[in-house]
């Protein structure tokens, strides 16, 4: 196994290894037709704090999830287009913070490590 292909499995490990990792369980549903559900095992972040360009720090909402792209593929999710690019894009993430608080959001923006296999979404509370 060369080293890339380490990295890519410890990526993987790391993002979504509930039992000794950083993983919690991450439910997609899609806003396409049909009403598509996947829960599988990711990183999702949640904190009160934002820089401006200017520098100045402010108290503003930033959310976050990271998963191993081949999870997604594995329950069967719909997250591709016709062209074969990622599509989550104002599909809806429901994750658990840390206390214990079940946190619905929409997906924002889409970062795909296609390299790695791993996606990072950036998330918007639905709150």
């Amino acid at each position: 196994m060369g080293l890339r292909d380490q990295a890519i499995l410890d990526a993987r490990k790391i993002t979504s290894n509930n039992a000794s990792g950083f993983g919690i369980p991450l439910t997609f549903v899609s806003r396409k037709a049909g009403s598509f559900t996947a829960t599988i095992i990711g990183v999702h972040t949640r904190h009160h704090y934002t820089v401006t360009s200017d520098g100045a720090e402010t108290n503003d909402l930033n959310a976050h999830a990271s998963f191993s792209e081949q999870l997604l593929i594995a329950s069967g999710y719909p997250y591709r287009n016709i062209r074969e690019q990622i599509d989550l894009k104002d599909d809806f993430l429901y994750a658990v913070d840390s206390a214990g608080i079940n946190r619905k959001y929409k997906i924002n923006q889409v970062h795909a490590d296609e390299s790695m296999g791993i996606v990072r979404c950036i998330l918007e509370d639905c709150a």
